[in-house]
């Protein structure tokens, strides 16, 4: 990572102690951990099958139905066919951290990860193949950028006067982004990490990440486009979770940003946010009764008509909150970097608390009285009754 880049993630995220170093083994630092591969591409790079690979660091885990399938570093991707019993390692090919999954049937899924990697499967998570990585993001990024500069030189050219001078730096910033992107091709760059990833169906997804990263696609990953200019971010800050229901699509990030779109992503709000801070992660409801946005800081915001107002929660996690899922019963469940648990009505101000561990990064509700866990240490399965969780 370069200083520019890890002073400006300190500045965004000014934690101490384990919630700075959590954040940047995130999303920068597993990088180094693969020294055994130092002279190879760990993007072209085979995962390696692991013993230990349930012990390893794991970041998201989702359900494929009545599967369950993870992600994490060194391209570990397993599966669970008991809940989360027993768990089966499948090839990957690439070594690269892999940070998020989306499933939006049984059998169809997409995971991202660093080297803005984007894996498909057609099995439920049991083989996976490379949609897009960050050689290619790069061109397509540099290729839109020279577009959208084109089409505002022409706005220009026949503008009336008072609206030269906003259009002007509207240019300018389109040339700056352009040539920072064109000169990553030439340089044979490889884009940062992505984040999150989010299927509406089979066909229409979105992945975001750092820096602002943010693709579409309408043809299950065939082809990918970029989707930066319909998000208000002009200082690339990260885009680090995504959420959906019916109607509508958020997105939170990082320095407070929270965004909402109504049109099937083709446009997007920036929303009042009561909160400067980064957020890891965002919930939403089916009905969409309740939106709860959260992160660093333990800081946790909550809206019940749709993303239109907040109400700032502090809670007693201690650390930043980390993950979160919508339970079988209804309720939002939120995990902590800290080991605490909160779970309770999406619309109610306090969650009951629980303590389980420490370091996780997402969670699931198999509906069994059980939810499966997984982050700094693995993956664990634990009984879970939220009401006697303890307050």
């Amino acid at each position: 990572m370069s200083p520019k880049k890890l002073g400006r993630l300190k500045e965004a995220c000014p934690l101490r102690g384990f919630g700075l170093i959590w954040l940047l083994l995130l999303v920068f630092v597993p990088h180094s951990i693969h020294a055994e591969y130092a002279d190879n591409d760990l993007l072209t790079h085979p995962a390696v099958q692991s013993e230990k690979v349930t012990d390893s660091l794991l970041l998201d885990i989702e359900k494929a139905g009545k599967r369950l399938v993870v992600v994490g570093e060194r391209g570990h991707i397993l599966y669970s066919d008991d809940n989360g019993v027993s768990w089966q390692q499948v090839h990957c090919p690439t070594s690269v951290t892999l940070t998020g999954l989306s499933f939006p049937t049984s059998e169809k899924g997409w995971a991202v990860g660093h080297d803005g990697v984007v894996l498909h499967t057609n099995d439920g998570g049991e083989s996976w193949v490379v949609q897009l990585n960050g050689f290619e993001e790069n061109k397509l990024n540099s290729e839109h950028a020279k577009m959208l500069l084109s089409a505002k030189e022409l706005e220009l050219e026949s503008a009336a006067e008072d609206k030269k001078m906003e259009l002007t730096d509207e240019l300018e910033e389109l040339r700056y982004q352009y040539e920072s992107y064109e000169a990553a091709v030439k340089d044979g760059a490889c884009c940062d990490p992505l984040l999150d990833v989010y299927f509406l169906n089979d066909r229409e997804g979105f992945v975001i990440g750092a820096y602002g990263l943010f693709f579409h696609t309408d043809d299950g990953g065939t082809s990918w486009t970029p989707s930066w200019n319909h998000i208000a971010n002009p200082d690339k800050r990260h885009l680090n979770a995504f959420a959906a229901n019916e109607g509508n699509l958020y997105i939170a990030g990082e320095s407070g940003m929270l965004f909402r779109s109504r049109d099937g992503g083709k446009s997007w709000d920036s929303l009042a946010s009561p909160y400067e801070g980064s957020y890891l992660g965002i919930i939403t409801s089916p009905k969409n009764d309740f939106v709860i946005a959260f992160g660093i800081g333990a800081k946790r915001v909550l809206s019940l008509d749709g993303g239109d107002s907040w109400k700032t929660i502090q809670t007693t996690a201690g650390a930043a909150l980390s993950g979160g899922t919508i339970r079988e019963n209804g309720d939002a469940l939120i995990v902590s970097y800290s080991g605490v648990i909160m779970t309770g009505s999406g619309q109610s101000r306090a969650l009951a608390l629980k303590k389980i561990g420490a370091g996780w990064n997402s969670v699931v509700d198999t509906g069994d009285g059980y939810i499966v866990l997984v982050g700094l240490k693995g993956v664990k399965r634990v009984p879970f009754d939220s009401e006697n969780s303890g307050g």
